[in-house]
This record gives structure tokens, C-alpha cells and sequence, in this order.
């Protein structure tokens, strides 16, 4: 009894395997994987190349900002050192002015103060305009 038994799991066992295969067995197209298979692999693989297209479209949009952002932060350093420059020029221009008039008024206040010590040809000297 005890073999036939163990002669009954036996038997079990090896069959097992042969109708869990019969079981899983479906209609394989190319490649061994079924039809319903393949239309998600290529549903996905659609889903995936549009996917990657956006990102592609938005990465050159993203490329062209920031290059446009460059170009313009460019030309408003190259702007802001122009104005710079005609600020600097002005200056420099003021100064002088500055000195021009300051030199004349020192004259102007030596030639009273020797109209007044008695050296009457340095009387005639008018003051200077401020500029």
C-alpha cells in the first residue's frame, strides 16, 4: 500500500508540470510573445518616444532662453559700461572745468589784491563767470 502510495505521488508530481504548461500555454506571435503583448510593447514605445520628444522640444526651448537670457545680460553689461565710460567722460570734463574756473578766480583774486596794494594795471581784470 505504502508504494502504491508513494507510486501515486510520483506520478503526481511528474504530471504536474505538464499541466501547469498546458495551462500557461497561449498563441505566440513572433519574438514568443503574444499578440495582446506585442500592442503594449508598441503602446508603450509610442508612449515613450513622445515622452522623449517633448523633453527634446522642451530642452531646445529651455537652450534658446537661456541664450537669449545670455544675450541680453551681455548687452546690458556692454550698455552699463558705455554709460560708464560717458559718465566717467563727463567727469573728468567737470573736473577740469572745475580747475579751469578755480585757476581764473585765483587770478582774478590776485589781480584785486594788487589793484588794491596800489599796481593799478591789474585793475581792469574782471571775475571770472562760473561755468
Amino acid at each position: 500500500m505504502r508504494s502504491t502510495t508513494v507510486l501515486a505521488v510520483a506520478a503526481a508530481i511528474l504530471a504536474v508540470p505538464t499541466v501547469a504548461s498546458a495551462q500557461i500555454k497561449q498563441p505566440q506571435a513572433q519574438g514568443g510573445s503574444t499578440a495582446a503583448e506585442q500592442a503594449r510593447t508598441q503602446e508603450l514605445n509610442r508612449m515613450q518616444a513622445e515622452a522623449a520628444r517633448a523633453q527634446q522640444n522642451a530642452n531646445v526651448r529651455g537652450q534658446q532662453q537661456y541664450q537669449a537670457e545670455v544675450d541680453q545680460f551681455q548687452a546690458d553689461n556692454a550698455a552699463n559700461a558705455a554709460a560708464r565710460a560717458a559718465y566717467e567722460a563727463e567727469l573728468a570734463a567737470n573736473r577740469q572745468a572745475r580747475a579751469d574756473y578755480d585757476a581764473a578766480y585765483a587770478r582774478w583774486q590776485a589781480d584785486v589784491a594788487a589793484c588794491t596794494a596800489g599796481d593799478y594795471s591789474r585793475c581792469q581784470s574782471t571775475a571770472p563767470a562760473p561755468k
